[in-house]
C-alpha cells in the first residue's frame, strides 16, 4: 500500500506523455532531459509556483472563485476611489465656503468619508493579495514561510 502514491504518480506521468517513471526508462536518475519537451531554460520561482498555470486554468470551480474574488476586489477598489473623491469634495467645499465645516454638516461627514476611504482601501489591498496568493501564484507564501517548510517548520 505504501507504493500506491508512486504508482499513481507514474500512471499520471505516462498519461501526460512523460517517460515510464520520474527518471526515464532506467532504474535511476539519468543525465540530461528525461523527455523531449523539457524546458530548455530554468524556470523562475513565480513560474514554478504559478497556481494559475498549474491548476486554476484547468479547474472550473477555481475559475469561478477567481472571477468572484476579482469582481469583489474591483468593487472594493471602486468604492474606495468613490469615497476618496467624496472626502476630497467635502474638504474643498469646507475650505471654499466661508461657513467652513458648517457648510457640509460639521466635521462628521468628512471624517466618515476619510474613514470609509481608508477601510475600503485596506480591504481592497487585502483582497488583491488574497487573490494573488490563492489563485495566481504561491511565490509570496513561499517567501513568507521561508522556502521549503513542512508543517510550519523550516526545512534544513
Amino acid at each position: 500500500m505504501a507504493d500506491a502514491g508512486v504508482a499513481a504518480m507514474n500512471m499520471w506521468f505516462k498519461q501526460a506523455g512523460y517517460p515510464h517513471s520520474l527518471w526515464g526508462e532506467g532504474r535511476g536518475p539519468q543525465s540530461g532531459a528525461t523527455y523531449a519537451n523539457w524546458p530548455a531554460q530554468e524556470l523562475s520561482l513565480d513560474a514554478l509556483l504559478s497556481r494559475q498555470d498549474r491548476h486554476v486554468r484547468h479547474c472550473v470551480a477555481c475559475q469561478k472563485g477567481m472571477k468572484f474574488v476579482t469582481a469583489m476586489c474591483a468593487a472594493l477598489t471602486a468604492a474606495a476611489g468613490l469615497a476618496a473623491v467624496m472626502a476630497a469634495t467635502l474638504a474643498v467645499v469646507m475650505a471654499a465656503n466661508p461657513n467652513g465645516a458648517a457648510a457640509v454638516g460639521g466635521w462628521g461627514p468628512l471624517w466618515g468619508a476619510v474613514t470609509a476611504t481608508v477601510g475600503l482601501a485596506a480591504a481592497a489591498v487585502q483582497g488583491w493579495a488574497f487573490r494573488e496568493e490563492r489563485f495566481v501564484s504561491g511565490a509570496s507564501q513561499w517567501r513568507r514561510i521561508g522556502g521549503f517548510a513542512y508543517m510550519g517548520k523550516k526545512a534544513k
